[in-house]
């Protein structure tokens, strides 16, 4: 993706359960039958899956999986162990939202020459969330000043805003456009020439 959005695990989460129904063809034309073959290339069944997570992933999927129910993006059914997830309607419809602003290379607001500071205070506890928006800062062109000040002249994506404001940090960012550049100046000239 060259938007600002990255492909993040839950994108790929949400993916991965948005093509369950190959799950369901399988059972119906199985693998290794000449006769099944027809309808398997037919369906897509004989591509393999590309959502190969790594472990380190594999062992953040389940609470990022509570956090999409949570947010009516994924359904469960069935006690924890056993549990099958499914996308629900609301996920296809973000899936295809963030499809679409990937695919529009205008989905990062053009530079517009002014400076913006973006300051923001994430608890410890929220780490992830911290670690997540400085990649979508890097993303929007932004750069560290210090760990939690960063500077860049375009403005934030609305999706970005939106999304900050889901994950809950509104009140830890705060963006601020800066008037008299002072030693700023050279820091954001050097950014602008990338």
């Amino acid at each position: 993706m060259k938007s600002y959005h990255k492909d993040s695990l839950t994108r790929n989460i949400l993916e991965h359960l948005a093509e369950g129904g190959k799950i369901a063809l399988e059972m119906f034309f199985p693998p290794g039958y000449s006769y099944t073959d027809p309808s398997r290339r037919l369906f897509g069944l004989n591509r393999p899956c590309r959502h190969m997570f790594t472990r380190k992933e594999k062992a953040s999927i389940s609470s990022i999986l509570s956090r999409l129910q949570n947010e009516g993006l994924v359904i469960r059914k069935g006690a924890k162990r056993a549990a099958v997830w499914r996308i629900a309607q609301k996920g296809r419809v973000r899936l295809r939202m963030q499809e679409k602003k990937t695919a529009d290379p205008r989905a990062l607001p053009k530079s517009d020459g002014i400076p913006r500071l973006i300051v923001f205070d994430i608890p410890e506890r929220q780490r992830q969330k911290r670690d997540w928006l400085r990649i979508e800062l890097v993303s929007c062109g932004f750069q560290p000043l210090q760990r939690s000040v960063w500077v860049g002249t375009r403005p934030l994506p609305e999706e970005l805003i939106r999304q900050i404001d889901e994950h809950g940090l509104g009140a830890c960012v705060h963006v601020m456009s800066v008037a008299k550049r002072g030693t700023l100046k050279n820091i954001v000239n050097r950014g602008e020439r990338r």
